[in-house]
């Protein structure tokens, strides 16, 4: 038998426990190790399946944002298309020039004078859109083709026969769409075409624009009453523009000086009505007002206490409306005649600083001795301005009329309406009864006394002098003008301006601001009316061809120039 001692077994239970521990360390370690391990690999396995799950969830978000976008951007290019078609649809028609246009193409051939309607209708169209190339004009009956295309800044009509074009596709889609249109793609091969395109278009829109026997057309109003004249069959009364046509009409007219009539008009409207030897040969129409309108409103929500009379005062109105989102211009600028009603306020300005009457200044430019160059109100203020009213107006100014623009002045889109006159606040105040309208000079110059309104009259109507009712159809118009009934229908019965004193105004908020004004300052000259109406409309066709880049300043310049020469007067 063996006997350990105390100290041998203490020894032997301590190498035991020691033993024990080894062990429950090792045993323990593994443990932990193991669990690591396979809390490590959990971990991995949530976080790989969290990263392939988002992985799926963004992929599938960023497809679905393709897809959408994708939709969006189609969708906008869709309509940015349906629009810019619409737009074409739109220019192609002649609207209410139908008739001028039917007959014009119609009877073109017996008359010269027809032949410039087309003419001045096709140039009108190219210059009021910078994404036209060519415009082509077809008569089916007769085979024959106007054409003006982008090939120099002096744009020609040019006129031809082409017996082919019935045959070609587009020709036939067109006239069998029930939308009588068709359009014509010049991605692929240029086949089948009938005419000369530009390089640089990329499609065709073709219109059929159809005579309706049951319409009579109607050609301009000037070119009847000439052939009337020359036919010897002269109205007994008929209308003109007043100042030079004044004279071009005056072996015609009766002469009304003496009468009382003459007496009771107004002292700028008797003037207008006169001709160059100082004789009245004309009755104002009513009388007008020229006006820069503004929205009183729009402008005291931009701060702006009191109308600009200046241009650093306009520049400092258009960044006050602009800073309130507020656009400062609504134009017009697809109407050729706009443009001749802000010319005008620049004109007189131009005089002033050259110390001659506004008259004498358009007989100067009319016989070439004029440069606009020498007047630095006519070179840089006026074309600054119109530059001005494009960039801070609203959009697409060669495709807005005066309807467009009436409607987005009087529906608060616009601060400014330019060009126009008192004859649009019964329009405006249709749409917006509410709006209260301001009227002001045009900030021409850095003087503010120049910005001034314009009244007068710019209608006439003449009496045939040798008309077998001459003697009382002055009786009537004497009656008209001097009694009381006739004072009172201006302005209660055709709500106009009275051409004559001591007449009523109507009750409209732009003749009693004119009145007001008039009280402390002199109207301006109407010095439209020393131009005849051809010039007028050549200037404003030049001027679309300048705001839209067909020209540029100096050569816009040029073409004025020579157009007041050949068109400025009768003679």
């Amino acid at each position: 038998m063996c006997t350990l001692s105390k100290g041998a077994v203490m020894m032997i239970s301590e190498r035991a426990g020691a033993l024990l521990r080894s062990i429950w360390r090792r045993i323990t370690q593994r443990l932990v190790n193991k669990l690591i391990l396979l809390f490590t690999s959990v971990i991995i396995l949530v976080v790989g399946s969290l990263t392939i799950i988002s992985y799926q969830m963004i992929e599938k978000e960023s497809v679905n944002h393709s897809i959408a976008s994708t939709t969006n951007n189609l969708l906008l290019v869709n309509q940015n298309l349906e629009d810019y078609l619409e737009g074409m649809q739109q220019l192609a028609l002649p609207q209410l020039r139908y008739n001028d246009i039917m007959n014009a193409v119609a009877n073109e051939n017996r008359d010269y004078a027809l032949r410039m309607v087309i003419e001045n209708y096709l140039r009108s169209m190219f210059y009021s859109r910078n994404d036209l190339e060519a415009i082509y004009l077809y008569v089916a009956d007769r085979h024959q083709y106007y054409v003006v295309t982008r090939e120099t800044y002096n744009v020609t009509v040019r006129k031809g026969i082409n017996t082919d074009i019935p045959k070609l596709p587009w020709y036939q889609e067109a006239m069998k769409s029930t939308t009588n249109e068709s359009f014509q793609s010049f991605v692929g091969a240029r086949t089948d075409m009938g005419y000369v395109a530009p390089q640089a278009s990329f499609m065709a829109y073709h219109r059929v624009l159809r005579s309706i026997a049951s319409r009579h057309p109607q050609v301009d109003y000037n070119t009847i009453l000439k052939s009337k004249i020359a036919s010897g069959s002269t109205p007994d009364v008929f209308q003109t523009t007043a100042g030079g046509d004044i004279d071009t009409y005056a072996d015609y007219s009766a002469d009304l000086t003496n009468e009382p009539l003459a007496a009771a008009m107004t002292d700028a409207v008797r003037a207008n009505m006169s001709s160059s030897d100082g004789k009245v040969l004309g009755l104002p129409v009513k009388g007008n007002l020229f006006a820069l309108i503004y929205n009183k409103d729009l402008l005291a929500k931009a701060g702006i206490t009191s109308p600009p009379k200046t241009i650093a005062e306009m520049q400092d109105a258009v960044t006050k409306l602009e800073a309130k989102g507020i656009t400062p211009f609504a134009n017009a600028y697809k109407e050729w005649w706009v443009w001749k009603h802000i010319f005008q306020h620049y004109v007189d300005a131009a005089a002033q600083d050259g110390g001659v009457e506004p008259k004498q200044l358009v007989s100067d430019f009319i016989a070439g001795k004029a440069k606009i160059k020498d007047y630095p109100v006519l070179y840089n203020n006026f074309f600054s301005f119109v530059d001005l009213t494009v960039k801070h107006g609203t959009d697409k100014p060669l495709e807005r009329d005066s309807n467009a623009e009436v409607s987005d002045f009087a529906s608060g889109k616009a601060a400014f309406m330019t060009g126009k006159g008192a004859w649009d606040e019964e329009a405006i105040k249709k749409i917006n009864p509410d709006l209260k309208i301001g009227i002001m000079g045009y900030p021409v110059s850095d003087k503010a006394e120049q910005s001034v309104i314009i009244t007068g009259a710019d209608q006439a109507l003449r009496i045939n002098k040798d008309s077998e009712v001459a003697k009382e159809t002055i009786e009537f118009f004497n009656w008209l003008y001097t009694s009381e009934y006739g004072k009172n229908w201006f302005s209660q019965v055709a709500k106009v301006i009275p051409p004559i004193k001591d007449a009523p105004l109507p009750d409209l908020e732009m003749p009693k601001e004119m009145e007001s004004i008039l009280k402390t300052s002199k109207s301006g000259d109407l010095s439209v009316n020393y131009s005849l109406d051809t010039f007028h409309q050549k200037f404003g066709e030049l001027m679309q061809a300048y705001i839209s880049g067909n020209m540029n300043k100096d050569q816009a310049v040029a073409e004025i120039e020579k157009a007041w020469v050949q068109l400025g007067s009768a003679q």
